[in-house]
C-alpha cells in the first residue's frame, strides 16, 4: 500500500473494522479511487472487487494463480453485461484502454474476474 497508480491483490485472512474489510477471510483488489492518490487498506477508498467466497486462508498450503489477459479478450463481450458491481465510472475509465481480464484463482478456482486496462491504473509510461 501507500503507492501511488499501483494495484494490489489482498489477501486478508484478519477483519479489520476500521478498514471495512468485508469478512476474516477474503481476497480483494484494491485500486485508489483517484489514480494520483496512493493505495490504501481502506477498501471505502480502494476496493475495486472482493469475495469471501474462498477456502479458508489460514487452512494450510494453497495454489494461488494471477492471471492478466489481453490477447483472449473482447471487451464488448463483458462490458454492458458484466455481473460485479463495478461503477459506471470505474467501467468508463477503464474501456477506453486496452482493456484485459485480470483473474484470481485459488486452488484451480476462478475466485474473482475484473475487467480492466492495466496501463491505466499504473501508467508505465507516464502519459496518464
Amino acid at each position: 500500500y501507500a503507492f501511488p497508480r499501483s494495484l494490489v491483490i489482498e489477501f486478508d485472512m484478519y477483519r479489520d473494522s476500521e478498514f471495512g474489510d468485508p469478512s476474516s477471510n477474503h481476497i480483494s483488489i484494491m485500486i485508489p479511487e483517484r489514480l494520483d492518490q496512493p493505495n490504501t487498506a481502506d477498501h471505502s477508498k480502494s476496493q475495486v472487487l472482493a469475495t469471501s467466497d474462498i477456502p479458508l486462508l489460514q487452512d494450510g498450503t494453497h495454489i494461488v494463480r494471477i492471471e492478466y489477459d489481453v490477447k483472449n479478450v473482447r471487451w464488448d463481450a463483458f462490458g454492458r453485461d458484466f455481473s460485479a458491481d463495478l461503477s459506471p465510472e470505474y467501467l468508463k475509465q477503464h474501456l477506453s484502454g486496452r482493456p484485459g481480464i485480470l483473474s484470481v484463482w485459488v486452488d484451480g478456482h476462478r475466485v474473482l474476474l475484473l475487467p480492466m486496462d492495466l496501463i491505466h491504473v499504473v501508467g508505465p509510461d507516464s502519459t496518464r
